[in-house]
């Protein structure tokens, strides 16, 4: 997956990092997953398909469409619980923190924790 950030004038180096860093994170966690889960998040999360939608580009039926999102995501929150408690994934702020908490909890799409990383 490419990694793209872009700088602001704001920016320090050592936010640029951090971001940086973060990103990387979630995008290996991303790329962790098995590919019949990464295919699911990525085609519900970021391309923002329907389930209806994904069966049919998959073949698959709907039911295992939820069934791998619901895994996908559960296996996305351990590695990012896991990496937040050894110290890879760093936010900048307790309500950055609360953003991914509310991904994790299925309360926001995961484009909204890539663009909290970018900044």
């Amino acid at each position: 997956m490419d990694v793209n950030l872009t700088a602001t004038h704001t920016d320090t180096p050592e936010a640029l990092l951090l971001r940086q860093e973060n990103q990387q994170t979630v995008v290996d966690a991303l790329e962790n997953l098995p590919a019949r889960y990464r295919e699911v998040i990525l085609l519900c999360e970021v391309e923002e398909f329907s389930y209806r939608e994904i069966a049919e580009i998959l073949s698959l039926p709907i039911g295992t469409v939820i069934s791998r999102l619901h895994r996908a995501k559960h296996a996305l929150r351990h590695s990012l619980n896991g990496r937040m408690r050894l110290g890879g994934l760093r936010m900048h702020s307790d309500q950055d923190d609360a953003t991914l908490v509310e991904y994790l909890d299925g309360e926001l799409r995961i484009t909204a924790v890539l663009e909290l990383i970018r900044g």
